[in-house]
């Protein structure tokens, strides 16, 4: 009966990860806060193909981006620029669970916004719209950015100062797991109050 234990064990193991979302081989961020995405011609960006062929679709048609969680935030964003430039679409990927949904990086802000930036050891740091103080949180891994730490940080920024709006200030290397933890992590932070996102301008 152990043994019988013992492999069925191993079977559950080998099985596929209901917290991972995955498009062939690559694996995708998790975010919480999701939406449908549209169909259209898949471009995955990999570690192993960071400048990955984009097909020719008609104008204003989609392309679907599946990018690797380990990949930087420039290669993506270089990535969304080119599909962009050849007039389509581009729509983003991320897993809920198992699951490969669509996921928005911008929100229309409306107000005065928090000040949020992460960074590539893990760290990231909250501040108000009109001064350069901030508090800064790091991740004890000091290897990625904790959307739970994120939520906590905004909801007490919200609380605090009243700000629905957060302006996201990336870098060119932090990674793209990181990115989507942090602008979901923000969206997610309040219950039923709205926070706009959106990647800060300039």
């Amino acid at each position: 009966m152990r043994w019988a234990a013992v492999v069925l064990a191993l079977a559950a193991c080998s099985g596929k990860n209901p917290y991972e979302a995955r498009i062939d081989e690559v694996l995708l961020a998790d975010a919480d806060k999701v939406v449908v995405p549209a169909k259209g011609e898949l471009v995955k960006l990999t570690q192993d193909d960071l400048e990955p062929a984009i097909p020719d679709v008609p104008q204003g048609a989609t392309i679907r981006i599946a990018a690797d969680r380990a990949v930087q935030w420039h290669r993506v964003q270089a990535l969304l620029a080119a599909v962009t430039a050849k007039g389509a679409v581009p729509v983003l990927l991320v897993g809920n669970r198992d699951d490969v949904h669509g996921f928005l990086l911008q929100d229309e802000l409306k107000g005065p916004a928090i000040k949020l930036t992460p960074t590539p050891d893990g760290k990231f740091c909250v501040g108000p719209p009109d001064n350069l103080e901030a508090r800064c949180v790091e991740n004890r891994d000091r290897g990625h950015v904790n959307r739970a730490f994120v939520r906590e940080e905004i909801r007490g920024a919200y609380e605090e100062w009243g700000l629905t709006d957060v302006d996201v200030l990336l870098t060119p290397d932090v990674q793209w797991a990181d990115v989507v933890r942090t602008i979901d992590g923000a969206r997610t932070c309040c219950g039923k109050t709205e926070i706009r996102v959106a990647l800060h301008e300039g």
